[in-house]
């Protein structure tokens, strides 16, 4: 499934967490991704540390983080966008329970004092990290300050239909190189980013192979996922899948040769045919051969993995994108693996409003939920989400998607 929406669950739980103390309601949105953070702790295969209660971070991302290194005691983060010191905040856990220290930056210097006050192990700087050092950058303040982004209509709140007001402010420029040679650090066990939307400019300023994180937890947008994944890719880094269903916004990735002793641990079976997925040439058992394997006893490269496809349809979208029928997924916007009534509302908020003759879809200005690639959203689009309405995790679970362009117009 590979489609592109410009909406945070970030941006749209902060209002509700800077209100805290006020007299607050929450709008539709914010009320169905509260659900949905319900469904995420509902969600099978939360065991050991996975299965506690979040104390601080805004959704779950501790529980991953401690998850991942087992609670190991005394390791070091690099915390980008980290706003405020002990809500929302990744790393205070491990600061405060298990004993790590860090860095810890963000755009506005608004964090600074409390960061000072409450965070004793960490060192606060207030930088707009990018992928150079030097000179300022133009960076815009929204009057809720977890809006405040690089880019102008974030920090006015327009995708989270609450609108701010935002100011125009110049904040000092450096690059994590610049930043972690400074202070001499020579290796980070966990990265985590969060700066709406300028992900890939900020990892351009760092070299990944010479700091080498355990973990990266970053946030990303849809419209960016393919780029970031092709980019940690190139990087020596994957996906943990583990992660996938517990966390809907954040991608979570190791180094490729960690996974892999985790994966020959795990020995997984797909298909139950007796040969580990690790040694099976064809993993879904339909006679076509897993990418990358050559077998006797199939044939091809499967663009459908672990679902058994024999014949191997890719209609979708009309021109094709490598991905078998059987795996894609229409209409899973926020990739949580299902098609439920929080895609529905995605899909609504284009219907009958974006039209060949107003506003049409195009590779500038792409639409939720153009299936067909016709350059709107009309009932044909609708008829083809409809379709999968309903998949999840009981019913034909969505498979991972990775984001990018659905359609070339």
């Amino acid at each position: 499934m590979k489609k592109t929406i410009t909406l945070s669950l970030l941006a749209l739980f902060t209002v509700a967490i800077i209100a805290s103390g006020c007299s607050y309601e929450l709008s539709p949105m914010q009320k169905m991704m509260k659900k949905v953070g319900k469904e995420i702790r509902n969600k099978p295969g939360r065991t050991g540390i996975l299965a506690e209660k979040k104390l601080y971070s805004l959704f779950d991302e501790e529980l991953i983080i401690r998850d991942f290194f087992s609670d190991r005691k005394g390791g070091f983060y690099v915390d980008v966008g980290c706003a405020w010191p002990i809500k929302a905040n990744n790393t205070y856990y491990l600061e405060k329970h298990l004993g790590w220290t860090g860095i810890s930056i963000d755009a506005l210097d608004d964090y600074a004092v409390a960061w000072k006050e409450k965070r004793p192990n960490s060192k606060f700087f207030s930088f707009l990290v990018t992928d150079r050092s030097g000179g300022s950058g133009t960076f815009f303040k929204s009057e809720a300050l977890g809006f405040s982004s690089t880019d102008p209509s974030w920090a006015r709140g327009i995708y989270s239909q609450t609108p701010f007001k935002s100011e125009k402010v110049e904040i000092p420029m450096i690059t994590l190189n610049a930043l972690l040679d400074r202070e001499g650090i020579k290796k980070i066990d966990l990265l985590s980013m969060d700066i709406e939307g300028h992900e890939l400019k900020a990892l351009a300023g760092f070299d990944i192979e010479r700091f080498s994180p355990d973990l990266i937890a970053i946030e990303c947008r849809p419209k960016s996922r393919a780029l970031m994944i092709r980019y940690f890719n190139r990087h020596g880094y994957e996906k943990i899948q583990r992660y996938v269903p517990f966390d809907y916004l954040n991608l979570y990735l190791c180094r490729k040769q960690d996974a892999a002793a985790a994966r020959e641990l795990d020995q997984p079976d797909n298909d139950a045919d007796g040969f580990g997925n690790a040694c099976d040439p064809d993993d879904d058992n339909d006679g076509i051969c897993d990418p990358g394997e050559s077998d006797p006893a199939c044939t091809g490269s499967d663009n459908c993995q672990f679902v058994y496809n024999p014949n191997q349809e890719d209609t979708y979208p009309p021109q094709g994108n490598g991905i078998g029928d059987a795996c894609d997924c229409e209409g899973d916007f926020n990739c949580d693996g299902n098609v439920n009534v929080l895609d529905a509302a995605f899909i609504s908020g284009g219907f009958k409003k974006r039209t060949k003759s107003s506003n049409p879809c195009t590779d500038e200005n792409l639409c939720h939920g153009d299936f067909d690639c016709d350059g709107d959203v009309d009932k044909d689009d609708k008829a083809i989400f409809y379709a999968d309405f309903g998949r999840g995790k009981n019913n034909n679970l969505c498979p991972p998607c990775e984001g990018g362009n659905w359609c070339s117009y």
